[in-house]
């Protein structure tokens, strides 16, 4: 990765297509689809076609169209794997929950104190463009993780995980990530913080969405906690939500982790335990309705 980023040396592919498998591992997913009949809306009965494993891998599931073992790989490769019986439904939840708060906050190319110019600075030098402005999923920003010698630097990263559908996860809860196998090796190895003069969030009245922007109280630039991974060479982030804040809890029922000064630099201690760390999030923020000055 570049400029050392803090990565596995050799990073899990959770991308394969059933067919990249080694022969025994193809082998051990078939029998483990036909026997768990779970994944494919039991009680369904999956049944494989005549001649086993020939002809494209197709198998049939009783209630519903026939699928190439491609796609029914790709389904649950990353988020369906074997897991407690109340995690079943988990995978399902995960793209579920990245609606649970924003999708933008802004990023402005300086702040009073110079921290962030500071911070975009270091990424030019190094050839590396970020956005800045109103910042959307899939965007590339700055954001602050630990090098291969656990020395903190400013590394450009594209915002939201890319799910095996190709759908995108910008959001994690902070409650639960610990104990979600996508999420397990990031809490320990891979925490990040994301620079922002604020977020976005919309309050619904009726059929009417008002935008507010949310920052905090007593600092010109705030730190959201999330976790990344690297996707095809390329690093990405998510970011870790909470219960909100009960002056904006009339907005929405989530917002991101935004850290403490203390806070934010154990976030990067991975020696910290990553639970207390979340525990010490900031309760100071203040709104305004985006078009009201703040």
């Amino acid at each position: 990765m570049q400029w050392g980023l803090n990565v596995p040396q050799q990073p899990r592919q959770l991308d394969k297509r059933f067919s990249d498998l080694k022969l025994c591992q193809r082998e051990q997913i078939a029998k483990w689809l036909r026997e768990d009949k779970r994944l494919l809306h039991a009680p369904s009965a999956l049944s494989h076609r005549a001649g086993g494993r020939g002809r494209g891998g197709q198998y049939v599931c009783a209630d519903c169209e026939s699928r190439n073992l491609d796609s029914v790989w790709r389904s649950i490769s990353v988020l369906s794997q074997p897991q407690s019986a109340n995690d079943e439904a988990s995978a399902a939840r995960l793209n579920e929950e990245a609606l649970h708060m924003c999708g933008r906050f802004f990023l402005a190319d300086s702040d009073n104190s110079g921290e962030l110019r500071g911070i975009i600075d270091q990424l030019n030098r190094r050839g590396a463009t970020v956005k800045t402005g109103e910042i959307f999923p899939t965007d590339t920003v700055p954001v602050l993780a630990n090098n291969r010698n656990r020395r903190v630097m400013p590394f450009s990263m594209q915002w939201g995980y890319t799910l095996p559908d190709g759908r995108l996860l910008i959001n994690a809860r902070s409650e639960t990530a610990g104990e979600k196998p996508l999420f397990q090796d990031a809490m320990r190895q891979h925490r990040c913080l994301i620079p922002a003069m604020n977020y976005f969030e919309w309050e619904k009245r009726g059929r009417e969405k008002i935008k507010y922007a949310i920052r905090q109280a007593d600092a010109g630039l705030l730190y959201m906690a999330g976790l990344y991974r690297v996707e095809n060479g390329r690093a990405v982030f998510t970011i870790l939500t909470r219960e909100p804040a009960e002056q904006i809890r009339f907005i929405h029922d989530r917002m991101p982790v935004i850290l403490t000064s203390n806070a934010k630099q154990d976030w990067l201690n991975l020696d910290c335990d990553a639970a207390q760390t979340l525990a010490q999030a900031c309760e100071n923020v203040a709104f305004c309705a985006v078009d009201v000055s703040c």
